[in-house]
């Protein structure tokens, strides 16, 4: 009988894809262990559900989020005003279109929405959860801009966060796709003695 070679070049990770035996992709997965992504091989069949990876990288996406947003509001709002504060952050009546300093708290939420495209790609890694986490985080900076000033009845507002929560997911969604379209490199580790 033919013993199992995951990293044989008939049974290697693709062509079990191919050839559609769950089966053996999952004694892969299992034999290969949570050591493939040091190896840069990334496995998506198989998905266990984690509340806690799903919280931390909730947390990680919102803080990495805010700090971005901090560093673009310091670089192009901080030149403008005399004191920075978390006004600029989640009051909804700091984002205005009439006054140049409002235009560049919106460049802000706008260029920190495109880096959050990037965090996506490296704390998510799939396209398919793309939506989900920026749409988490928005959801949260809602509920932060509730708590912090009052509901934002600001349309500017508004339109602002929907612009950069499309831009952010679509964005995250097209790098993520673009990992996920590599090919895997598998390797041998075992020499054909």
């Amino acid at each position: 009988m033919h013993s199992f070679d995951p990293f044989g070049p008939i049974f290697s990770a693709p062509a079990i894809l191919k050839f559609g035996d769950s089966d053996r992709y999952l004694k892969v997965v299992k034999r290969l262990g949570s050591g493939t992504r040091r190896r840069g091989i990334m496995f998506y069949g198989t998905i266990v559900w984690d509340p806690w990876l799903i919280l931390a990288q909730i947390v990680c996406l919102q803080c990495l989020y805010y700090l971005t947003l901090g560093f673009f509001m310091v670089l192009l709002v901080g030149t403008r005003v005399s004191r920075m504060s978390l006004m600029y952050f989640f009051d909804f009546s700091m984002l205005v279109a009439s006054t140049v300093t409002g235009w560049c708290a919106i460049v802000s939420f706008i260029l920190s929405s495109l880096a959050g495209a990037v965090y996506l790609l490296y704390l998510i890694e799939r396209s398919k959860k793309c939506l989900d986490f920026s749409a988490t985080l928005y959801i949260i900076h809602l509920f932060i801009s509730i708590i912090y000033g009052g509901w934002p009845s600001s349309i500017t507002w508004w339109v602002v966060n929907v612009i950069g929560l499309a831009l952010m997911s679509y964005l995250g969604e097209r790098l993520c796709i673009r990992r996920e379209m590599q090919e895997i490199p598998v390797r041998r580790l075992r020499s054909n003695v």
